[in-house]
Parts: C-alpha cells; sequence; structure tokens
C-alpha cells in the first residue's frame, strides 16, 4: 500500500510537471512542501470564513518548513 501510494504521488508531481524520480529525499520533501503549499493559497482563495483561514494556514505551515528544510544544513 505505501508503494501504491508513493506511486501515486510521483506521477501527481509528474502531471504538474514536477519531477522527482531519482532524487534524494529532500528534493521529494520540497517538490510535496511546495505543491501542498500552493493547493493550500488555491483553495483558501476559493473558500470563505473559517474554511479559508484554515486553508491559509496549512500554506502557511507548508512555507515555514518549506524554508527549514531548503536552509537547514546537510547532515
Amino acid at each position: 500500500m505505501n508503494d501504491l501510494l508513493a506511486e501515486l504521488f510521483v506521477e501527481l508531481l509528474r502531471l504538474v510537471g514536477i519531477s522527482v524520480d531519482g532524487e534524494d529525499e529532500r528534493t521529494q520533501a520540497l517538490a510535496m512542501l511546495t505543491f501542498c503549499g500552493l493547493f493550500g493559497v488555491i483553495v483558501g482563495c476559493f473558500s470563505s470564513g473559517l474554511t479559508a483561514t484554515v486553508w491559509f494556514s496549512v500554506a502557511g505551515v507548508c512555507a515555514v518548513t518549506f524554508l527549514l528544510v531548503k536552509c537547514w544544513p546537510r547532515g
């Protein structure tokens, strides 16, 4: 089941133009955080009230996590 979800996610990213095949886990995490952040902003724009606030919060958490992963020194 885990392999199926991983393959679906890779194909979804390939559909939007992001290739993560053969890349390290850090690159895959950055691609996932970018996708989730953009999804949160887009859905937040089409929502209203508390739902929009929740989606914008999700996008903000993804953006902060993206910056932490991007700027954190490699071990």
